[in-house]
């Protein structure tokens, strides 16, 4: 169970900026994947990664303090654990980028 509740936040990120992307027929202009999308989708990802477990992690109990067992799903919350995941999109979504640029040109 706590497995499912810090991997709650990613999943909801996850499905949000596919239902975002889904429900935008613009967001992609072409078939393939083009230059800022992969900026802009591992930030987007981020930030409802942080929204998603502030939502979750600031419910109404009858404690003022987190219970504890969302304290392991707090880490999606700082910033220096979100900025390396977002790096390591950024980087593997710029490298399908290049391959795809550079399959186009062949």
């Amino acid at each position: 169970m706590s497995t499912l509740i810090v991997l709650a936040s990613p999943l909801v990120a996850t499905g949000a900026t596919v239902l975002i992307a889904g429900a935008s027929r613009s967001l992609v202009p072409k078939e393939s994947l083009s230059s800022p999308l992969h900026l802009s989708i591992p930030v987007i990802w981020c930030l409802v990664c942080y929204l998603a477990i502030q939502l979750i992690s600031t419910q109404e109990t009858e404690a003022s303090k987190v219970p504890d067992q969302l304290l392991p799903a707090l880490a999606w919350s700082r910033v220096e654990n979100l900025l390396p995941v977002c790096a390591a999109q950024i980087a593997c979504l710029g490298l399908l980028v290049f391959l795809d640029h550079r399959k186009e040109r062949a």
